[in-house]
């Protein structure tokens, strides 16, 4: 996912960054760095909610939906647990190509 990031001229790109995002904020979370975790979460925002609901066949709306989610778990736990299990990364989902190329949806 990091090389498409990187190699994507497309605005598509910024999904794939925020896309990134949730991925280093689980790296975080499994590293118990918690506040990094929320930091992540937080940041991926910004370059994944200009392309509500769907972009380029991903859909971008679940992945704000679980990372809210992510996040009411992580904030909920700190309070007084240091050893937050981490849930496991949600599906992508991807909107089905019609036989002209184009996303259906």
């Amino acid at each position: 996912m990091e090389i498409a990031w990187r190699e994507e001229p497309d605005t598509v790109r910024e999904v794939y960054r925020g896309i990134l995002q949730v991925a280093v904020g689980y790296h975080h979370w499994s590293r118990k760095n918690y506040n990094g975790a929320l930091k992540m979460f937080h940041s991926c925002r910004k370059w994944l909610a200009p392309f509500v609901p769907a972009y380029g066949g991903i859909q971008v709306a679940p992945i704000l939906e679980d990372v809210d989610r992510l996040e009411t778990i992580l904030l909920s736990a700190m309070t007084g647990n240091t050893d937050i299990p981490i849930p496991d990364f949600p599906p992508i989902h991807i909107l089905p190509t019609n036989p002209d190329g184009n996303h259906d949806g």
